[in-house]
Order: C-alpha cells, then structure tokens, then sequence
C-alpha cells in the first residue's frame, strides 16, 4: 500500500506535514515528505480561488496537502486534525475509513471549548454518519459524549482500554506487552488473543496508542471495500516494532553519563505522561533530571510546571523565536513561585545559564540512597575529594 500522512506542527522540517510512505525495491519503507517545488505549484493553481476566499494559511496548508497526496494516487491518506472538532480544516470527509478520537485534555482552552465537557463535544465533530469510531478515553464524562455523538450519527464505537493490556515490560526503544482482547465484545478482531507485540516508541501512554492503531486495523480489516485492505497479525507487528516518532518521548542520545529526551509534551495529559517515562526509564541513582522547557503563553503551563517540579532537579527556562512563546523569565519566575508553594524543602539557585534552576534537595536524596545501598563493610577511606557525577 502506499500512504499518505497529513500532520502538524512541524518539528523539522517545514514540508514533513504532508508525507508519503510506499515501499521501494527491497521491500523497505521508503518516506518521502512534500517537495516544495510542487506544492508551490499547486498554490500559484489554486491562487485565484484562495484570494477570492481568503483562507487562513493553515487552510490553504490543508487544502493543498490533501490535493497533493490525491495526486499521489494513495491508498489510505492519515490526516492528523489541527485543533480537533467540527470547524477544523481537516473536517472536510463525508465518508472516512475510520475516525480516531485519542485521549482528550484540556488543550485549545478558549478556542474550541472551555471545559472538558466543550472540548469533547468539539472534538467529537469529526464522526461521520454511519462511520467507525476508535476512541482510547477512559473519563466517564468524555466517553458518555463520545457514545451519544456515535448514536447520533449511527456509528460504530471501538474502545481501546489498557485494562486490556497484559505483562508490560519497559525498556528503552524496546518496550513488550500482550494484548488480551475480546472483553468488551469488539468488532471484527482478526489476530489471537493475547498476542506479544514489541514497540520502538517509549512510554507507556505510547502503548495505548499502539492498541488504538491495532483497533483501527481491525475495523478497516473489517470493511467490505472494492478493494479489500487486509493488514496480518505479522505486518501489525513489524509496523509497531519499527514505529519512530521523534520528539516524542525520543532517546536521542545515551552515553555512559549523559540521556537525552525529546519529548513536545505541551499539555497536562503531555506533561503528566513525560515526568512518568522519566520516571520509567531514567535511573535516578545515576542520573540528574533536568528539564529545557519552553511553553507558549496561551498553554496552561501552571499546571505543566507543576507536573514537572515532581522529578526534577534541574529545570532551564528558554523561549524561541515564536510570538507565542512565553519570555524565558516570565517562565523562570512562575517556576520560582511554585518552588516556594509547592515544597519548603527545595532550594533554588540561579546564574547566568538561561535563568537556571537548581533543586538540591533530591541531589541529597540520592546521595543518602546511594550510600544505603552499598556495602557499609566493604567502605575506604581516602584522601583527597569525593566527586558524585550524574
């Protein structure tokens, strides 16, 4: 199959919003992202239409992607929406293969709702009339809007649960967990129960998306096209195995003495599933945890600086060239803030690093936890200095 994949923001590179996947002559996946030559040709096409109109740019981004992908002669197009809901641009399908609904937080406060409540039912504009819906949202409040919106539009709902998930086993771009399935009655279900898959991707709430990804084959395994899809047991597993996305929750490098991760977590739910992975994967023994975080204004990063000063020793504040994002010592100040509020315990020192912030305290910490665990008959004095290092 060849497919095409619709996404934003951009990380990396400005035209990796519209991609193609197709396999080349060794049966390897090749990706291909838009060449700017011809999307800019399909603008200067459609020029007379987008200045009568006057779209926004991320609309005349949209429109283009998709013309660009149709004459890509794909087979399945995966578009990502922007904010979510009813008046999204991605919103333009009749007909779908299968609408997915991840879980929801309150992200886009303001724009597309200001609760909860709002947001869902935003969201849930995507259904189509007598579509296939998978949804991964365990919030009673949200998966009751969820199911009145499927019945309103006669759609067949698909709940992916972790309570389905068995025998998890984290490790980095190696995670492992079997899939009992079958315990709330799914619809056309073609692979075994209780299959072991492996992802690349790490985290946990990365495993819930893998069981959507499956659910949504399952429903599009299920459907009686044309031309029939049929996705195996073994091509689902290869495709989550070899899986990468970066920027999310992405190991870029590992030395003896150094970890990065790079993750866009830039909601509570983003946030509160990246200061678990730290947790997860991070050995607080060996390492220090320090966080780089910039965050634009509109979010609400409160609430984000609140979820990351649990596991934190270190945090820089920065801003990028964005007129969105929120001034780097703006950012330090509220960190500062809720240092004072949140634990008496931490202290905090700054200097000419960004409006760097120390907190001492959980080096302490794991010095004592440290020194419990080592032989106490085995230890040797020395002269000179003791040096702990992350």
């Amino acid at each position: 199959y060849k497919i095409g994949k619709i996404s934003s923001p951009v990380i990396f590179n400005k035209m990796e919003f519209a991609s193609v996947y197709s396999l080349n002559h060794n049966d390897e996946i090749y990706v291909s992202e838009a060449d700017e030559y011809r999307f800019n040709t399909l603008v200067d096409r459609y020029k007379s239409h987008i200045d009568r109109i006057l779209p926004s740019g991320y609309e005349v981004q949209i429109a283009i992607s998709l013309q660009y992908l149709l004459e890509e002669r794909c087979d399945i197009v995966i578009v990502e929406t922007g904010m979510g809901g009813a008046e999204d641009a991605t919103n333009v399908f009749k007909n779908t293969l299968c609408d997915v609904i991840t879980s929801i937080s309150r992200d886009h406060i303001g724009m597309i709702g200001d609760n909860l409540k709002e947001i869902t039912t935003c969201k849930c504009g995507i259904i189509t009339k007598n579509g296939r819906v998978v949804t991964t949202s365990s919030n009673k409040d949200v998966l009751d809007i969820i199911e009145r919106k499927c019945k309103d539009n006669n759609a067949k709902l698909v709940v992916a649960s972790l309570e389905d998930v068995d025998n998890i086993e984290l490790s980095i771009n190696n995670n492992k967990f079997t899939y009992i399935r079958d315990k709330n009655n799914r619809i056309n279900y073609t692979s075994s129960i209780g299959d072991e898959y492996t992802i690349g991707l790490n985290g946990l709430h990365q495993i819930e998306n893998a069981i959507i990804a499956m659910e949504v084959i399952n429903v599009i395994n299920g459907l009686k096209l044309e031309n029939k899809i049929c996705i195996s047991t073994q091509a689902r597993k290869k495709g989550l195995r070899f899986t990468k996305q970066r920027a999310r929750c992405d190991i870029t490098r590992i030395t003896d003495k150094i970890m990065i991760m790079a993750d866009g977590a830039h909601n509570i739910d983003g946030a509160i599933s990246l200061v678990k992975s730290v947790d997860d994967y991070i050995d607080k023994t060996r390492y220090k945890i320090i966080y780089a975080i910039s965050i634009f204004k509109d979010k609400e990063y409160k609430e984000v600086i609140r979820c990351i000063l649990k596991n934190a020793d270190e945090i820089w504040s920065f801003a990028t060239n964005n007129c969105r994002s929120m001034d780097s010592y703006e950012l330090y100040k509220e960190i500062k803030s809720q240092l004072k509020v949140c634990d008496k315990e931490k202290t905090y020192t700054e200097y000419d690093f960004n409006r760097k912030i120390q907190i001492e305290e959980r080096e302490r910490s794991r010095v004592k936890m440290f020194m419990s665990e080592i032989n106490q008959n085995d230890k040797k004095a020395r002269e000179g200095s003791i040096e702990f290092k992350p």
